[in-house]
């Protein structure tokens, strides 16, 4: 008998790729209180990859969505407010229908889950007089601040961030959201600023590299350089590309290794055409998570190169797997790479030498070992499991209970 329910307001996917494939988040939240024994109740404003949970012991999901309004959001005249209208729309369809549940169900919490899941979750706890939670993956308002009409443009994450929920739960993504929350004066009543957590069976012990590599069509003797990401413009997977050319010229056993899909895969393949870099770059797309342990292990050279922090799960994994890491030194990445000792960590200005980083490394496998067996070994010291990060937030939920 599951005695505690907790509601989920959210207007994300289950998975941010594919069905098993991108950020494990949401999944891995909504599957531990399940596996805890908590009743779990889900009003989502998106219908896709949710049916892996559907029929599940325990779990109950009600849906809502409109793909073809979505579309309008890309038009740049009109998506603007067409985003602003779904925002209106998905505050009046999640409350309709989670009063039913909240009458008929005993749910303790009411759980806003990223931007527009929060302000309804929070007038629902009020109204039948529960706790609320806010919970979000980072936050890219730091993006916007300072720029013209950035109060207008970000209306909504404003509007989420400073919703005062009784516990307000922000990832720790290396964008300094503590700092970003402290710029709008937004006062969470109990917060909790974490890292997310690793799962610990990412490093496979005696991996049948040459196995993989050969299943992939790559040979095993190719140095493989890898990135995993989702396909975004701020990702910054281009970088990579087109430092590929220079590289080489000097080393013809590499291949580029590309793990993810989105918007820009399109734009990003055609580039790889462009410079006449083909046979060296393999687009893999959407990967479901528990295969991308194969890919972290078959690498020898891990790349991140995003715009803001580097410090995602992708990064964090690959420490964890004792993989060799080069990224940039962006808002807390350098807290967790230290160049040279666990890692290598460029500044911006040393981005056009990318291709004599690479090669350095490429050229030095002493020091490639040295930095990713420090790398794993900072991970074991410092990275939470996701279970310890998962029971440190229901820690926290059983807390707000006893206020």
């Amino acid at each position: 008998m599951r005695e505690k329910g907790i509601l989920f307001i959210t207007n994300l996917e289950l998975w941010s790729i594919t069905k098993g494939g991108g950020a494990t988040s949401l999944a891995t939240t909504i599957n531990f209180y399940l596996d805890n024994g908590y009743a779990v109740y889900v009003i989502t404003g998106n219908k896709v990859n949710w049916d892996q949970l559907k029929g599940k012991e325990g779990i109950l999901i009600k849906e809502f969505d409109c793909p073809w309004f979505k579309k309008l959001f890309r038009l740049k005249k009109i998506g603007f407010l067409a985003k602003a209208l779904w925002w209106l729309w998905f505050q009046v369809a999640a409350f309709w229908l989670a009063v039913p549940l909240l009458r008929k169900k005993k749910i303790y919490w009411v759980y806003g889950y990223e931007l527009m899941g929060v302000p309804v979750a929070y007038l629902l706890a009020k109204l039948f007089k529960l706790k609320s939670v806010s919970r979000f993956q980072g936050s890219t308002l730091g993006f916007f601040i300072g720029r013209p009409l950035w109060q207008v443009r970000a209306w909504d994450h404003i509007l989420a961030l400073k919703t005062p929920t009784d516990l307000m739960i922000m990832t720790n993504d290396g964008q300094r959201e503590d700092q970003v929350l402290a710029k709008i004066k937004a006062k969470p009543k109990r917060f909790c600023f974490w890292q997310n957590g690793v799962n610990k069976d990412m490093f496979i012990p005696n991996f049948n590299r040459e196995e993989f590599l050969t299943r992939l069509g790559i040979s095993p003797d190719k140095f493989v350089i890898l990135t995993v990401s989702r396909l975004h413009k701020w990702k910054r997977v281009d970088r990579i590309i087109n430092a590929l050319p220079e590289i080489v010229k000097q080393c013809r056993q590499v291949q580029l290794l590309v793990v993810g899909d989105g918007e820009l895969r399109t734009s990003l393949e055609a580039l790889v055409d462009r410079l006449k870099i083909r046979e060296y770059v393999k687009f893999a797309g959407s990967v479901p998570q528990v295969e991308v342990k194969e890919y972290l292990n078959a690498a020898d050279l891990f790349v991140s190169l995003y715009d803001s922090s580097n410090v995602g799960n992708p990064l964090l994994e690959a420490m964890s797997c004792g993989k060799c890491i080069l990224t940039l030194n962006n808002g807390t990445t350098g807290q967790i790479i230290k160049n040279y000792e666990n890692g290598i960590l460029l500044e911006m200005d040393q981005l056009k030498d990318l291709p004599k980083y690479v090669l350095e490394l490429i050229n030095n496998k002493d020091l490639r070992e040295k930095l990713g067996k420090a790398a794993k070994e900072y991970a074991e010291k410092n990275f939470w499991t996701w279970e310890e990060r998962m029971q440190a937030e229901i820690n926290q939920l059983n807390l707000l209970l006893k206020e």
